[in-house]
C-alpha cells in the first residue's frame, strides 16, 4: 500500500472516530444564556430585524446569519446550529490531519489529530463563534501551505475566504488575517533571497519595520486594558516573536532586488489573499443592506 493510500485510510478512520465521539455528545452541555442568545438572535433576523441595528449583537453578525440559515433549512430548534457546527468540526478534523500529514506518518498524524479533536470542540458543543474561528484558521493555514507546495494563487484566495469568514463570526478573526499577512511577508523574503543580487537598498526593510511596528502597536492598544500576565504570554509574546523573525529574515535579504520589485512580489501574494478576505465581508454587508 502506498503512503498516499495509507494516509487516506488513516484519515477516514480518524474522521469516523471523531464523528462518533463528538456526535454522541452533540446534544449535551446546554447553557441557557448561550442557547437563548443563539435562538433569539436567529429568530429576530428571520423576522426581518438586523443585528447591530435592531437588536444588540454580541459578535460581528455572521454567526446570527449562519444560525438563521440553519433554522430555515433544518428547522427552528436548538439542535440545528449544532448540526452546522458538527459539519464544520469534521472539516476542521480533516484539515488538522492534512497539516499533520505533511511531516508525520499516518499513525502520528492520526494521533495528533485525535488529540486536537479531544482538546477542542467536545469540551463545549454550543455553536459559539470561537469554534468557527478555530476551524477557519486551521483551513486558512492548510490553504497557505498548499500554495507553498503548488505555487497556485487560487490557494491564497481560498485562504483569504477562510480568514474573512472567521472575521464575520468573531472580530478576533482579525488575528487570523494578521497572522496570514505576516506569513506572506515572510514567504516574500524567501522568494527575494532566491533572486539575483541587486544593489543594496534599505527602503523595503524600513517599510517592513514600520509595518511590524504598526502591527505591534495596534495589538498593544487593543489588549492594554485587559492585559494580564497570561495574556501577555499567550498573545503579545508570540506575536512579537513572529515579527522579530520576519525582520531578521528581511535583514538578511536586504541587498536583493529593488523596493518596487519587492513591493510587487508582496502584492502578488497578499493581493489574492486580501481579495478573498473581502468577499465574505462584502457578502454580509449586502445581506444587511437588503
Amino acid at each position: 500500500m502506498t503512503a498516499r493510500r495509507r494516509h487516506l485510510v488513516a484519515l477516514l478512520l480518524v474522521l469516523a472516530a471523531s464523528a462518533a465521539y463528538v456526535g454522541a455528545r452533540l446534544d449535551r452541555g446546554w447553557v441557557p444564556h448561550d442557547e437563548g442568545m443563539i435562538g433569539l438572535n436567529a429568530e429576530r433576523l428571520l423576522r426581518g430585524e438586523l443585528p447591530h441595528r435592531d437588536f444588540d449583537e454580541s459578535y460581528t453578525g455572521g454567526l446570527t446569519v449562519l444560525h438563521a440559515a440553519a433554522f430555515r433549512l433544518l428547522g427552528e430548534r436548538l439542535m440545528s446550529p449544532r448540526l452546522v457546527l458538527f459539519a464544520v468540526f469534521l472539516a476542521f478534523a480533516a484539515a488538522a490531519y492534512a497539516i499533520a500529514a505533511r511531516t508525520l506518518a499516518p499513525a502520528g498524524s492520526a494521533l495528533a489529530t485525535l488529540v486536537a479533536v479531544a482538546w477542542s470542540f467536545p469540551n463545549y458543543l454550543a455553536s459559539m463563534p470561537s469554534w468557527y474561528v478555530l476551524a477557519f484558521a486551521t483551513l486558512c493555514v492548510l490553504a497557505l501551505l498548499r500554495e507553498r507546495d503548488t505555487g497556485r494563487r487560487a490557494w491564497l484566495l481560498l485562504a483569504g475566504l477562510c480568514a474573512g469568514a472567521s472575521l464575520l463570526l468573531l472580530v478576533v478573526g482579525l488575528y487570523v488575517v494578521a497572522a496570514a499577512l505576516l506569513y506572506l511577508a515572510f514567504a516574500e523574503c524567501g522568494s527575494a533571497a532566491r533572486r539575483p543580487r541587486g544593489p543594496g537598498r534599505f527602503g523595503f526593510l524600513l517599510f517592513q519595520a514600520a509595518a511590524v511596528a504598526g502591527f505591534l502597536g495596534v495589538l498593544l492598544a487593543v489588549a492594554r486594558r485587559s492585559l494580564t500576565p497570561m495574556g501577555l504570554v499567550q498573545l503579545v509574546v508570540p506575536s512579537a516573536a513572529a515579527a522579530a523573525a520576519l525582520l531578521v529574515r528581511a535583514w538578511r535579504v536586504r541587498g536583493h532586488a529593488s523596493f518596487a520589485e519587492r513591493s510587487l512580489a508582496l502584492a502578488r501574494l497578499a493581493g489574492p489573499f486580501l481579495a478573498g478576505a473581502a468577499v465574505p465581508v462584502a457578502a454580509l454587508a449586502a445581506v444587511c443592506a437588503s
